[in-house]
């Protein structure tokens, strides 16, 4: 986590948030009384008679109902004492017996050089004992799995794999003896301090270890794929510190830049061992996103090799998921992309092993490109009539709209109308209504209880996320109906995106966690209000409101379209350009008649956001 040059490995934000009780911190400054689950008080930012400020001992957030303002713990302290975050975050950790090094209490360039130099420096000392302990008597377990796995010895040296005991100290005891103090130890994330306790014991356990090394050959992180079924979770990464931010890292650039470059081509897998025997079986320009969705950031460090990307993911549901995600990126932002599916259960590590690289690289040749992936996986298993295209102009156009350069979102219409036979009006006309309904709410807040009866399309936004609050799960109701390029407003929808992502990689969140994601004062607040309601529906109820709000959005958007091809078609006719208004009157009663097969049940308010 970083604020400006203050950077924070999430580890120890995480576990001053555990030891912390915001109803605690909140008592100092407002009488509170419980209500139900929550407690309530006068609000501390603002003057009022009648309580109408809610702390949420369960959820660690709070809200005040009157004036807005709302979030965790550390933005409660912020707005009170009128402190930045470096300084809140030092008084917590001191409060909660948390170990918060001197170079994150100092902002400057010096500091921050030294302290990532130490973490490079801890982190190579922690590679050596793990490549070494693979080679032991305690790793024989280690080296039977990457020999069923097919990974040459050549391959371990050269990716300088390793392995963690299974030992809740080995580490920690091999580093002292390398007079490595237990603080950096704790910085680079390699240890983890007890739940009320100054004890720590080692992350990484029982684990296949793959140093993560970033473009100057330096260890960064690591990534520990478990060997017993007991674990938890079947790979394991650094936490995020000064030197190691996910988003930004690709495993194996760093041998894979040279044929990238000769090559002009990057291909892009999900896991370490996809990338080790795809590069082991002569597949040389490829990478790994180490299990974590592509990112732009990604992509702006291989755009430096080349612009031409290769996405070959699992063949399996969230494989295909992933890959979609991957390709919209690529679309935004005008970045040359092919898309490979693989066969059904299988993932390039299985293939590449049974079938051998001229099969791959056959199948890689027959991958398409973005758009035409895109398209092909809506129509699939459809007739391909005007329901189905307009599914396709309805999911698709959205995403073109956010096409930042002006010639690529030309060319993509363009192509997109030539495939599916249909105007490039239309797909023009998404996009514009797309752009003008986030320009028209730029300076709009709709607080959870304030929003406009009457705007169906933000009301059925703000409820979709109510409901995914409250049951992550159904989630795949949105992935389902592609309904997530329905959502207008661009921050929730970012929103949305971060809790279903969450939700398939089964890792675990809190409405804190949420909160420091939102770093909009406006988006915050209405996160905060959405969160702090006891109301919760039925699952079943819940999943009723989901599909009805998705046919509100989906009627409103056609809706929207039908307003503007009508305006269109009386400037064609003022202009006597009769060609043109015949077929935006053909688009506009396809439309018609798309949404008069869509009838959407009643949309009611759930919730008013407050307590009974």
């Amino acid at each position: 986590m970083g604020v400006g040059q203050f950077v924070v490995p999430e580890n120890v934000v995480e576990e001053i948030k555990s030891r912390i009780n915001i109803v605690d911190v909140v008592s100092r400054v407002v009488d509170l009384k419980r209500t139900g689950l929550n407690f309530k008080g006068l609000c501390p930012f603002h003057s009022e008679k009648t309580p109408s400020f809610v702390v949420s001992e369960e959820k660690q957030i709070f809200h005040c109902f009157g004036c807005g303002i709302g979030g965790n713990v550390f933005t409660f302290m912020m707005k009170n004492d009128g402190k930045s975050f470096p300084d809140i975050l030092g008084e917590l950790a001191k409060e909660a017996g948390v170990f918060l090094p001197d170079s994150f209490k100092r902002e400057d360039k010096k500091s921050l050089k030294n302290n990532k130099d130490s973490i490079v420096r801890v982190n190579k000392f922690a590679l050596r004992f793990f490549h070494q302990t693979f080679f032991a008597e305690s790793g024989i377990e280690a080296r039977r799995y990457m020999s069923r796995r097919g990974i040459s010895k050549e391959m371990i040296e050269n990716f300088r794999i390793g392995y963690a005991p299974d030992s809740w100290d080995a580490l920690q005891k091999a580093l002292s003896d390398n007079r490595v103090p237990l603080p950096l130890m704790y910085e680079a994330g390699l240890i983890i301090q007890k739940k009320n306790s100054t004890h720590y014991y080692d992350r990484f356990r029982d684990r296949i270890m793959f140093p993560v090394l970033d473009s100057k050959n330096q260890v960064v992180g690591f990534g520990g794929r478990a060997l017993s079924d007991k674990s938890e979770a079947k790979y394991l990464n650094s936490p995020e510190t000064s030197v190691y931010q996910k988003s930004k890292i690709l495993f194996g650039l760093n041998f894979a830049r040279p044929e990238i470059r000769h090559m002009d081509a990057v291909i892009i897998v999900e896991g370490y061992l996809d990338q080790i025997s795809l590069y082991q079986a002569g597949i040389r320009n490829v990478v790994a996103t180490m299990g974590t969705a592509l990112t732009e950031e990604h992509i702006r460090s291989l755009e430096r090799q080349t612009k031409n990307l290769i996405l070959v993911y699992d063949g399996d549901e969230p494989g295909k998921n992933a890959a979609i995600r991957g390709a919209k990126l690529t679309l935004k932002l005008g970045v040359g992309c092919r898309v490979v599916m693989l066969p059904q259960g299988e993932d390039p590590d299985s293939f590449i092993r049974a079938q051998g690289e001229i099969s791959f690289r056959e199948l890689v040749k027959s991958g398409r490109n973005a758009l035409e992936f895109l398209v092909e996986d809506i129509l699939r298993n459809s007739d391909r009539g005007a329901q189905a295209r307009m599914k396709v102009v309805e999911n698709l156009g959205p995403v073109l709209s956010e096409v930042k350069s002006e010639i690529a979102r030309e060319l993509y219409s363009k192509e997109l109308a030539d495939r599916l036979g249909i105007s490039i009006n239309l797909i023009e006309s998404i996009m514009q209504s797309r752009s003008a309904k986030i320009e028209n709410k730029t300076n709009k807040i709709f607080i959870h209880n304030q929003i406009d009866p009457r705007n169906n399309q933000n009301r059925s936004e703000w409820m979709i996320l109510e409901q995914l609050l409250k049951y992550p799960d159904l989630s795949q109701r949105l992935i389902d109906e592609d309904a997530i390029n329905l959502i207008e407003d661009k921050d929730l929808r970012d929103i949305l995106e971060w809790v279903i992502l969450n939700h398939k990689l089964k890792k675990r969140w809190t409405e804190s966690d949420l909160l420091i994601k939102a770093t909009d004062p406006k988006l915050h607040s209405k996160l905060s209000a959405a969160m702090i309601s006891d109301f919760k529906l039925e699952k079943e109820e819940a999943l009723q409101v989901i599909v009805d709000c998705i046919k509100t959005l989906k009627q409103q958007q056609i809706l929207f379209l039908r307003q503007d091809l009508l305006a269109k078609i009386k400037e064609y006719d003022r202009r006597g350009d009769a060609e043109r208004s015949a077929l935006a009157l053909r688009t506009y009663q396809e439309l018609v008649r798309t949404q008069k097969e869509r009838t959407p049940a009643p949309l009611e308010r759930v919730d008013d956001g407050k307590d009974s």
